[in-house]
């Protein structure tokens, strides 16, 4: 080291000496700078809790209940039990014993609504399974029916667009358009409540493949259904988007899916 460069890091370090005996001798700015600190932690706390409760909302429950096509077949064919849960009596504590169902629930990462409510679907489904009268006998899968599962934005670049695009291994367009086929007439024959202004008779018969609709209308939530000595389940209950006069929020879609199993129904009042 060049006695330039001694000189100028003495230079340096006594500057830092002296400043931090002015420092130290200055009270007032001692207080400006603490006042300063806790002020800047009081604004933040708003911003610490909003992060924290954004990580804890997080949930990963739609792909941990991901079922493709074929094993949605499976169930419905009765090839595979594993899909006999409860159906409810309507009372809000007993099962109907002579029935056995599960729902599916239609989503895609590019869709809000599915990705609001998919914490408050966990714990409504973790809650009911560890309630004494639905003893772990809810069944509840999910089917994502995006263009690009996983992708947010991939999905919705590509959505509705050539479909050499479609990129999703769990369902197929042409199946989607048989998901619709097969509970069109059952969400029609539904009362007015359970039913979307947004999804008609008409959405659901629409051709797919032709452009006419992106995907399946998601969040659409299926409830599947036999008398216990039959063999196949069919769809017996259906709902695109919310019911009545509910919202997304958790009161709302705890009681759509109450709904949706029998549980406890609906008042539409």
């Amino acid at each position: 080291m060049s006695s330039t460069e001694v000189k100028k890091n003495s230079k340096a370090k006594a500057n830092l000496v002296a400043f931090w005996e002015w420092f130290k001798s200055a009270a007032w700015l001692q207080v400006i700078l603490i006042v300063g600190i806790v002020v800047g932690i009081v604004v933040s706390i708003p911003y610490i809790i909003r992060s924290v409760n954004s990580i804890s909302d997080s949930s990963d429950f739609y792909e941990g209940q991901n079922i493709n096509y074929d094993r949605l077949q499976t169930y419905i064919s009765g090839e595979d039990d594993a899909c006999d849960g409860i159906v409810g009596n309507g009372t809000g504590s007993g099962v109907d014993e002579g029935k056995t169902g599960f729902a599916v629930i239609f989503y895609k990462d590019n869709c809000t609504n599915c990705e609001m409510i998919e914490s408050y679907v966990e714990d409504w489904y973790n809650l009911t399974n560890d309630t004494d009268a639905f003893r772990d006998g809810v069944r509840l899968y999910t089917i994502n029916v995006g263009w690009v599962p996983g992708d947010v934005n991939e999905s919705t670049d590509a959505e509705g667009g050539d479909l050499s695009d479609y990129q999703n291994d769990n369902i197929t367009i042409s199946e989607q358009e048989s998901v619709m086929r097969s509970i069109r007439n059952v969400y029609r024959g539904q009362a007015d409540y359970y039913k979307s202004s947004e999804v008609t008779y008409e959405t659901l018969s629409s051709n797919i493949t032709a452009g006419g609709v992106s995907t399946i209308p998601t969040p659409t939530m299926v409830f599947y259904s036999k008398d216990a000595t039959a063999t196949e389940f069919e769809p017996t209950k259906v709902f695109c988007g919310t019911i009545g006069n509910l919202t997304w929020d958790r009161s709302g879609v705890n009681t759509m899916l109450n709904d949706l199993y029998g549980i406890s129904l609906y008042n539409n009042n």
